[in-house]
């Protein structure tokens, strides 16, 4: 994933190279997830970022990192946006046969996040 977005003086996200898999980017976030401050989660995003990475973030930090206060103002934001969710796979190049959709963020869990913390 490459680009970039701003959401004026509050911050930006920037990925800019490649950073790895899923469990390299569930540690990345792990030791991010201090300086990301919930007013960051806009309706600004919204229009650039698609809504399965949201889905993936929310998962993630909801139920792998277990940060409630990032989850629920993400799918708080969802919700008020009244954005559809569909089912995507946490891991994109597994197969989702025979795995549950988790129900809040819609993700198919078809992998076992492992990480570095």
């Amino acid at each position: 994933m490459r680009g970039s977005v701003s959401n004026g003086f509050r911050g930006s996200i920037c990925v800019d190279f490649p950073v790895g898999g899923i469990n390299r980017v569930t540690t990345i976030l792990y030791e991010l997830m201090e300086s990301i401050k919930p007013e960051f989660f806009d309706n600004y995003l919204l229009e650039y970022i698609p809504v399965s990475a949201f889905q993936r973030l929310g998962y993630l930090l909801d139920k792998v990192l277990d940060n409630q206060l990032l989850a629920n103002k993400l799918y708080k934001l969802l919700q008020n946006n009244k954005t559809k969710l569909y089912p995507i796979s946490l891991k994109t190049s597994a197969s989702v046969k025979g795995f549950t959709v988790e129900e809040k963020w819609k993700v198919i869990v078809n992998t076992i996040i492992e990480t570095d913390f």
